[in-house]
């Protein structure tokens, strides 16, 4: 992981273990970066990736967006595509679902680590 990385996610894992969650804006200005970064959206598809690859939850879920408390859609596009959601019902109900079983699932694990 590149210096930008291992500080965005040290930071989730710390978010994790205090039951919280971040906004994406926090985060951008954590590493220096512009709101809305394409960098960020790369820094946590990675995280996401390396986190899939070790059996655990998907760190990014911690990341929401400000005025909405979820994540966006690329959030949701990933854990499509790593296999851990199934979104062909397109409802929103389902996202929102899905998301908050993330977020437990991200608590119960690092509140141990």
């Amino acid at each position: 992981m590149d210096a930008d990385t291992q500080t965005i996610y040290e930071e989730l894992k710390r978010v994790a273990r205090s039951g919280q969650t971040r906004f994406y804006g926090d985060l951008s200005e954590l590493i220096d970066l512009p709101p809305r970064s394409r960098r960020l959206y790369q820094i946590l598809d990675s995280i996401n990736l390396h986190e899939h690859e070790e059996e655990r939850p998907l760190l990014s879920a911690l990341v929401v967006r400000r005025g909405f408390g979820i994540p966006g859609s690329r959030f949701f596009v990933q854990a499509r595509n790593l296999g851990r959601y199934d979104d062909s019902s397109g409802d929103a109900t389902a996202h929102a679902a899905f998301w908050v079983d993330e977020v437990h699932h991200i608590w119960d694990h690092w509140k141990n680590h």
